[in-house]
């Protein structure tokens, strides 16, 4: 059923770092309390102003990668009490369709990951007491045996896709006849109850790969694809996204919904004028 390539063999972020503000500049003259006054001023203010950060991920051809999570974490001074030990996510977002994220930051000391790779790591010091400029960019390249996926991913998205109480049309595994689960997962569509559905690939492969189906009670079907190894994220269809990096990609059925069997006796939808998973 399978038909997304996998060519991911390392990732390229890069991130710039802009101040928000400007240094302030010191006061000439006035009293030694007038002085003093306004440097524990300036200093909170520089304290307390957000700088930005911005950057965006790319494939080993230089191409961009949309949907992709880069988290920010704030590292705990080994001076506090508690052990210097990296805290959970201090903020997350997905790049966007140009690969682009940003982050508002208060000064500290950061670490920037690419999800689910810890090898690409990288700390980051804001200081509140240096004039805010342009960082060098920070390049974090990801190699595909970091991050080596269970296929669990895809039977949690299309559990979820489907919602509760969804009817478990079952698993096809490659020795299986998927007649009975195709059967069930259509009857389910036709009466528009939720349900979801899972098929192994037929054959030999080189990386853990599956195909699922779910639809929701609202009548949305969902076609889910999932790759251990990571796969291709350039042409992706209308809609499609991408919530485990390069591992599982969920692609909304275009509306009004059309099903059909596939020669493997899978269950397949219509995308952007193609059936999912046909040659």
């Amino acid at each position: 059923m399978r038909k997304v390539s996998r060519s991911l063999y390392c990732l390229v972020f890069s991130a710039g770092l802009v101040g928000a503000i400007g240094r302030a500049v010191s006061p000439v003259g006035g009293t030694a309390q007038d002085n003093k006054s306004v440097n524990n001023s300036q200093t909170a203010t520089l304290s307390q102003a957000k700088y930005l950060l911005r950057g965006a991920v790319f494939d080993p051809t230089g191409g961009i990668v949309p949907n992709f999570k880069v988290e920010i974490r704030r590292l705990i001074p080994a001076s506090s009490q508690v052990p210097n030990v990296t805290a959970n996510p201090l903020l997350s977002t997905l790049t966007n369709q140009e690969g682009a994220f940003s982050f508002e930051l208060l000064p500290g000391t950061y670490q920037i990951c690419v999800a689910r790779y810890p090898n690409s790591c990288r700390s980051l010091a804001i200081n509140a007491e240096e004039t805010p400029r342009t960082q060098e960019y920070l390049r974090l390249v990801i190699h595909p045996w970091e991050d080596i996926a269970s296929s669990e991913l895809l039977d949690t998205h299309i559990r979820e896709l489907a919602g509760p109480g969804a009817k478990n049309c079952g698993r096809v595994r490659r020795e299986d006849n998927p007649a009975q689960a195709t059967s069930c997962a259509r009857r389910a569509h036709k009466k528009h109850q939720p349900f979801f559905v899972r098929y192994d690939p037929k054959g030999l492969v080189d990386s853990e790969i599956a195909d699922g189906v779910a639809g929701d009670s609202s009548g949305n079907m969902y076609f889910v694809t999932f790759d251990s190894m990571g796969m291709d994220t350039t042409h992706l269809p209308t809609g499609a996204t991408m919530p485990d990096g390069f591992h599982t990609m969920i692609i909304p059925c275009s509306k009004p919904v059309h099903v059909r069997v596939t020669s493997d006796g899978g269950l397949t939808c219509f995308v952007d004028g193609r059936w999912l998973g046909v040659d």
